[in-house]
């Protein structure tokens, strides 16, 4: 059988599972000829067998992530296993509470071997787990996009403050360069390398930020 309350065999469960990775919940329950809470117990049961499956491995690199599933700001904060590419938690929302959930699906010896924890620079994230993880602070690590997004912010608004002094001195050189700043210098043609150089030569304080 499926396992303890189920009256499907793990062949049969493990077919719907497969099929449930490519399809809705409905459209696998009609042509199964399940009733929505068979395929939902069908599913709670697999992801109870995952659990303690997983609580008998060690778990290092773990990530962390936010998504956006509708319009109108609406969260999931997904938890990935990055040595195995797959993910381990999902839960609704970005708060601090969206991740706690997910450190008590792990079992603490689990949580003493992670060496490191990838995530962006999200205060609630970073919050949980320093709270839940020992040496959290040598552990947490920012992910690079978000590392160069908040380097490339920094530098806009040098640029932009900068450019309005200059404007007011009817210096242009800044004017039309907002995005070079933002560019890897790699996908510039020969001449917009040039001028980009000459400007990063410069004594320009957003040369310098």
């Amino acid at each position: 059988m499926g396992g303890s309350g189920s009256r499907f065999t793990a062949l049969f469960e493990a077919v719907a599972i497969a099929w449930l990775k490519a399809a809705s919940q409905k459209a696998v329950a009609q042509q199964l000829g399940l009733s929505w809470d068979e395929i939902h117990g069908i599913m709670e049961r697999a992801v109870q067998r995952g659990l303690e499956r997983r609580q008998a491995e060690p778990i290092a690199h773990l990530g962390v992530d936010e998504k956006a599933f509708r319009k109108g700001h609406s969260y999931l904060t997904v938890v990935n296993d990055l040595d195995r590419s797959r993910v381990l938690y999902v839960a609704e929302g970005r708060e601090r509470g969206s991740l706690d959930g997910f450190w008590g699906t792990m079992t603490s010896e689990q949580k003493v071997g992670i060496p490191a924890v990838a995530i962006d620079m999200w205060d609630p994230y970073v919050d949980s787990v320093r709270q839940h993880l020992a040496k959290a602070d040598e552990k947490i690590v920012f992910d690079k996009f978000h590392i160069a997004k908040h380097l490339g912010e920094a530098v806009d608004r040098v640029r932009r403050k900068e450019h309005k002094v200059l404007k007011a001195e009817v210096d242009e050189r800044l004017t039309g360069t907002k995005y070079d700043w933002l560019r890897n210098p790699v996908t510039m043609d020969p001449e917009q390398k040039r001028d980009f150089a000459q400007l990063r030569q410069s004594q320009l304080k957003t040369a310098r930020a």
